[in-house]
């Protein structure tokens, strides 16, 4: 058993440490649960759905990546940006592969349909954020097609 710097009690096996010199808190190990969470909720998405590559980082400031799964009824848009200079205004992001009759909802908080998503785009919102930002935008098909 062992007991990381802080008092707290870690269990006797080391966690994302190599060389074992720092044990990691219980708020690190739930927050390391919440991504081994996330990774396994997106997992068929990503493996099993088709890829659109949205931005490169070699012509943008940063890296975006879409995925829409096999039935179109989610789509994943991860975004990596390892340096955002403050005054850059990150473009709205054109997707691919949706129905163009269908209703969005973006990480449900509002909704758009799959022809504004393609045209408009997507507004990302990590403006002014930083360096190493990451963001993944959730989105589901509610509605098979505008009333």
């Amino acid at each position: 058993k062992w007991v990381s710097p802080d008092g707290s009690y870690v269990h006797t096996y080391r966690i994302l440490d190599p060389y074992c010199k720092n044990f990691r808190t219980m708020e690190e190990l739930e927050e390391i649960a919440g991504y081994v969470s996330l990774a396994k909720e997106v997992r068929n998405t990503v493996q099993l759905g088709t890829a659109y590559k949205l931005r490169s980082i070699y012509n943008d400031n940063a890296w975006c990546q879409e995925y829409v799964s096999a039935d179109g009824k989610e789509v994943l848009v991860f975004i990596f940006a390892p340096q955002l200079k403050f005054t850059y205004c990150f473009p709205c992001l054109k997707l691919f592969g949706l129905e163009k009759d269908a209703i969005y909802e973006i990480d449900g908080q509002y909704t758009m349909s799959g022809e504004g998503l393609m045209n408009r785009g997507l507004d990302s919102k990590i403006y002014g954020l930083g360096n190493m930002v990451s963001k993944l935008i959730k989105i589901r098909k509610i509605d098979s097609e505008i009333s």
